[in-house]
């Protein structure tokens, strides 16, 4: 009787202490920080859009863990720099992917998206990119989604802008290399887009700015070309330059810039000859959203500046892992789950997704209309789309 009694207080025991592990155990499991993956191009001529980018990720994991992180486990960020190369991208995703991120935010730059989505492939790994806009991305069944909408929808309304208002005949092209999957889809999509309007011609100006460039030279051919206006297909240094050129040589042109090119270093390089500079984006620095208002305050509070696109779409990319994890926990369904949630709550409003992973378009579908006006970004006014996906 007394051997049976200790055997029954001995199995009572053992299974109070199996149970106890597995709580323990589970316990642990659960405070384990949910890692996710940052790449950007925080180095070299495009380490200005990577900074702001990286910014607003460590901005958003801040923020997030504030408020529980993602049911309640704390979010990490493991940063790598791809310096916009896209064989250091590919390294990067492998590497990643070792370390055990649930997702990348990134790459930044069209042409390393397209290295890195290829990879991605085949390791099975989410990119969720705040900025890389090419078309040639789009509609593909692929681990890549974005948060902004891509090229084509950005030169449908420039080329619309240009015709009615400026009304050019010749239209000169500058056209970084360094970044081709953006730069060339970007110039092939406006072109398309002008091809509706009779008796205007697009000339492209090429160069690489991972060369030697002589930016008098480039600029100087202006004057062969003779064009009504210029478009720059650039980073915001080279763009800095090429209107630092452009104002030395007294050319009296319109200047409209992509996207790309609306930076900090944009600014501050250009100066004087910056003044007047159009830019086309689809984000409103006015909105009065109060999700909006509060990162505005957090950033410049932080960083001691203004929040840039890149800092925005990289704080909303990790706002959507966030939301898509906690509408399912389960971190090997997060792609699946991003396409069967669809819609996100965004800084400016809703952000929805294709079953592509193509954004069918944050906020409203309106192109703002930004100058520079005595050293600063000024929104000037909206510019109507029809609202359709290119």
């Amino acid at each position: 009787m007394v051997i049976l009694n200790w055997r029954l207080s001995m199995r009572i025991k053992v299974r109070e202490i199996l149970v106890i592990s597995v709580i323990l155990i589970t316990a642990a499991c659960q405070k384990q920080p949910v890692k996710i993956g940052f790449i950007g191009c925080i180095t070299g001529k495009c380490s200005d859009l990577g900074l702001s980018a990286k910014n607003g990720v460590l901005l958003a994991r801040d923020f997030l863990n504030g408020q529980g992180g993602i049911n309640g486990r704390d979010i990490e960020i493991i940063i790598r720099d791809n310096a916009m190369d896209p064989d250091k991208t590919v390294e990067a995703v492998k590497m990643l992917k070792a370390e055990g991120v649930v997702a990348i935010i990134g790459p930044l730059t069209s042409t390393a998206a397209m290295a890195a989505a290829e990879e991605a492939e085949k390791e099975k790994i989410l990119l969720l990119s705040p900025s890389a806009t090419t078309d040639a991305l789009t509609g593909v069944d692929d681990w890549f989604f974005r948060i902004q909408p891509p090229n084509s929808y950005e030169t449908r309304n420039i080329a619309a802008y240009i015709m009615e208002n400026i009304k050019p005949k010749k239209i000169a092209a500058f056209i970084d290399l360094s970044n081709s999957s953006y730069t060339i889809n970007w110039y092939e999509s406006l072109r398309r887009d002008l091809s509706s309007y009779h008796q205007v011609t697009l000339i492209p100006m090429k160069f690489d700015s991972r060369n030697e460039v002589s930016y008098y030279s480039l600029v100087r051919g202006l004057e062969i070309k003779e064009p009504d206006c210029v478009i720059l297909i650039v980073n915001g240094l080279d763009a800095a330059l090429i209107c630092q050129q452009i104002k030395k040589m007294k050319m009296e042109l319109p200047v409209i810039s992509c996207i790309w090119a609306k930076t900090k270093e944009f600014i501050y390089n250009a100066g004087a000859s910056g003044e007047g500079v159009i830019f086309f984006q689809h984000y409103d620095e006015n909105n009065s959203e109060p999700g909006y208002l509060e990162f505005k305050n957090l950033y410049r509070k932080k960083y001691r500046s203004n929040p840039d696109y890149a800092a925005l779409s990289t704080f909303e990319a990790l706002l959507v892992i966030q939301q898509a994890l906690s509408f399912d926990p389960d971190e090997k369904h997060l792609k699946e789950t991003i396409i069967r949630k669809k819609d996100f709550q965004g800084l400016q409003g809703t952000i929805s997704f294709s079953p592509q992973g193509d954004p069918l378009y944050n906020a409203a579908p309106e192109k703002k209309l930004v100058l520079v006006r005595n050293g600063a970004f000024v929104t000037e006014g909206t510019l109507k789309s029809d609202g359709k996906q290119p």
